[in-house]
């Protein structure tokens, strides 16, 4: 699956850093980047869920049809993914402000990865610029992986401390002070496992046996850093497609990666169509760049908040993620809004 950010350069879409201050002056410069970020955020999700259905209509494709034991394992490789963005971020506090718009559980982003691969930044003699989505010199661009990684562990740490404090909490409730088994009080919701986040350095690198993935078998025949470090990868995802594998045989049913294992996609809502629903891209894309470039983010002067750029996005973000809980109400509001917005060209919405 293609990096969202680059895909959003393609389409036009423009960086809200450097923008001129709201002139509504309702909004700081933080609130236009972190809006602007949730709709990144969104793409990603949108793009993955796309992938993911392309990978289920496969499986149910041969399944339906006589080949259902010649099926081999199917996984859906992101570039980048939805922890990133923290990365780009300077406090957890801003995170937190981040997710808070779109009403997203960390666990529950988490949880929809299988595994998760950091590939070190490449030696500064093979870095380039040629992508117009990366704007960053090599020495930026070391200090956003160190950010990236710290992003994906730190993460993955809180949702499995979350998960164990879970698991105790539902554990007590099962039982009253007297020893008599009653109903748990949980609904199993909240219950999200994390991926173990897997750095894998340049070969030239020694940042210890702790942090590098694979043996160093075999990287002394690769021909360069790409080559080794695209086999370490590739590693990677055999290993895990093998996990799932042996899952579903020891469960003696088929799906696809995402589908039943030791890490589950999310909750049981998000294995139904609805909770792999997506948006059209470049409807998102509309979306982040209005945020990105327009100069009154707030209402303008004598007008009612309903005209703020801000507070519409906001609330179609918000939509999004009702629908994709499986909300009618709000599905009819977004496609009134995808219309509306056909109407104009692509990038002159009316808010």
């Amino acid at each position: 699956m293609p990096e969202a950010a680059t895909l959003y350069f393609e389409r036009g879409g423009s960086l809200p850093f450097g923008t001129d201050a709201d002139l509504s002056g309702e909004y700081s410069p933080l609130d236009r980047n972190l809006l602007w970020e949730a709709w990144l955020i969104e793409l990603k999700i949108s793009l993955e869920n796309a992938a993911h259905a392309a990978s289920a209509a496969r499986v149910t494709t041969v399944l339906e049809g006589d080949s259902a034991a010649s099926l081999p394992p199917c996984a859906v490789v992101c570039d980048r993914g939805i922890l990133d963005s923290r990365a780009y971020l300077s406090s957890d506090a801003e995170w937190e402000q981040l997710l808070g718009l779109a009403g997203w559980d960390e666990a529950e982003l988490l949880s929809r990865y299988k595994g998760v691969v950091c590939l070190a930044v490449a030696p500064e003699e093979y870095y380039n610029l040629g992508n117009e989505a990366r704007h960053e010199s090599f020495e930026v661009a070391q200090q956003r992986h160190g950010a990236t990684w710290a992003a994906w562990r730190n993460a993955a740490e809180r949702c499995d401390a979350r998960a164990a404090r879970q698991h105790a909490d539902d554990f007590a409730a099962e039982f009253d002070l007297s020893g008599t088994s009653r109903a748990s009080s949980s609904n199993g919701g909240g219950r999200h496992r994390a991926p173990s986040p897997v750095l894998v350095a340049n070969p030239q690198d020694n940042f210890g046996a702790a942090t590098a993935y694979s043996s160093e078998e075999g990287l002394d025949e690769m021909t360069s850093p790409f080559e080794a470090k695209s086999a370490a990868l590739r590693s990677c995802v055999e290993s895990t497609l093998l996990e799932h594998s042996l899952s579903e045989a020891a469960s003696n049913s088929r799906g696809s990666i995402f589908g039943s294992g030791r890490r589950h996609l999310s909750s049981s809502s998000s294995s139904s169509s609805s909770g792999h629903w997506s948006m059209p891209i470049d409807f998102i894309v509309a979306q982040a760049h209005a945020v990105a470039t327009s100069p009154h983010l707030g209402s303008h002067s004598g007008s009612s908040i309903s005209s703020s750029v801000y507070a519409r996005s906001v609330a179609l973000l918000r939509g999004v993620q009702s629908a994709r809980r499986g909300d009618p109400e709000q599905r009819k509001v977004l496609a009134a809004a995808q219309q509306r917005d056909a109407s104009q060209s692509l990038f002159r919405l009316e808010f």
